[in-house]
């Protein structure tokens, strides 16, 4: 039984796995909450990944999570970077 064919089953899967996602997001914002701040975005990445996992779909979020990380470098300007 392919997932591909049934929706409710892909659905379950990228529900749990969005989870996931969450719960390591939630567990590195706790974690960094000892280190200085040092983003030069807002929201953060993690904020910024944090509410791509809520809104979009499993790999959607990823890639705008990814692509939001690539963006993050010592020569950022740093601007207000909402979700699409």
């Amino acid at each position: 039984m392919s997932p591909a064919r049934h929706p409710q089953m892909l659905a379950k899967m990228s529900s749990g796995t969005s989870k996931i996602a969450l719960l390591a997001i939630a567990l590195y914002q706790q974690i960094s909450a000892f280190f200085p701040a040092h983003c030069r975005y807002t929201p953060t990445c993690s904020e910024y990944a944090r509410q791509a996992f809520l809104q979009y779909p499993v790999l959607k979020a990823a890639k705008l999570t990814a692509l939001r990380i690539m963006r993050c470098n010592p020569f950022a300007k740093g601007v207000v970077d909402p979700l699409p």
